[in-house]
C-alpha cells in the first residue's frame, strides 16, 4: 500500500494510542515525522545511479547530480565511462583511494577525480539520497520502501514519546497507560522509558547498535545527530 504522511501519522497514533490529537497535535505530530524520516535516511538511505556527462573539468559539484541531498548524501561508486549496458560494456569503477575523492567546501560537495574524464564523455554515479514521504516537505510521490515503513512508525513513536516527556517536564503521573511500568515519579520518565522501548524496537528493525558513546545519553544519541533543537519546537531544513 503506498505510504504518505497521513498513513504514517495514523499508525503511529495505533502504537501510542494514549497520545491523542488533543494533546498532542498533528502539527507537532508532522514535526516529528520530519525527524524521524530524516533518522531513517541517515540509517537506510536511499542508494541511487545517475549519469553525467562531463564538461573535461577535474572537479564536479555534487549539486549537479538531480537527488543530492547536501548533508546526508554520499558518493558510493564512480563508473567511467559510464557503460552502455545494451551493448555488453563492462562497468570499470574508479578506485576512491586512487581514481577520486569526495571533499566539502564552503558547505558544498564536489567530486576530485585524478585524471580529468573527456568532455562529453558519460560518467556513472552510485550515491545515496533521501526517501521521500508524500505530504511531507512538500513532496507529492513516495519512495519509502514497505521494508522501511514499520522502521519509520518506531522510530517516529519514540520521537514523539521523546517529544511528550519534554512537553510533560516536571508533572505528577502514577501510571501512563501503555508505558508497562508503575511510575511513582514524574509523568516525563515514563514518557522517556516509553521512547527508549520504541526505539529499541527502531534499532532492531533497522539493524544498528543502541550503544551509546561514553558520556552520551540514549536521548541524545536518537534526536541530536538528525535534529539540533527540541522536538516540540525546532524544524530541520535543508
Amino acid at each position: 500500500m503506498p505510504q504518505s504522511l497521513s498513513t504514517m501519522r495514523t499508525a503511529v497514533r495505533a502504537l501510542l494510542p494514549n497520545v491523542t490529537t488533543t494533546i498532542f497535535p498533528d502539527a507537532q505530530l508532522d514535526i516529528v515525522m520530519d525527524a524521524a524520516l530524516r533518522r531513517v535516511n541517515s540509517d537506510q538511505p536511499r542508494r541511487y545511479a545517475e549519469r553525467y556527462t562531463s564538461t573535461g573539468a577535474a572537479f564536479i559539484a555534487a549539486s549537479h547530480l538531480s537527488l543530492w541531498v547536501e548533508g546526508l548524501s554520499k558518493v558510493k561508486r564512480v563508473i567511467y565511462p559510464a557503460p552502455v549496458i545494451a551493448n555488453g560494456d563492462a562497468a570499470p569503477d574508479l578506485d576512491p583511494s586512487r581514481d577520486w575523492g569526495e571533499y566539502t567546501e564552503a558547505d558544498a560537495t564536489y567530486i576530485r577525480l585524478e585524471t580529468p574524464p573527456i568532455s562529453g564523455k558519460d560518467l556513472l554515479f552510485h550515491y545515496t539520497t533521501s526517501w521521500d514521504l508524500n505530504g511531507l516537505d512538500g513532496k507529492t510521490v513516495t519512495t519509502l520502501p514497505d521494508k522501511l515503513v514499520n522502521a519509520l512508525s518506531f522510530c517516529g513513536a519514540a520521537f514523539t514519546c521523546y517529544a511528550m516527556a519534554d512537553k510533560s517536564a516536571g508533572q505528577i503521573e502514577p501510571q501512563i497507560p501503555g508505558a508497562e511500568l508503575i511510575n511513582f515519579g514524574s509523568k516525563e520518565g515514563a514518557y522517556r522509558r516509553m521512547g527508549d522501548k520504541w526505539w529499541g524496537k527502531y534499532t532492531d528493525e533497522v539493524g544498528i547498535s543502541t550503544t551509546v558513546a561514553a558520556g552520551g545519553t540514549r536521548r541524545a544519541m536518537t534526536r541530536e545527530p538528525q535534529f539540533g533543537g527540541t522536538l516540540m519546537t525546532h524544524r530541520w531544513s535543508h
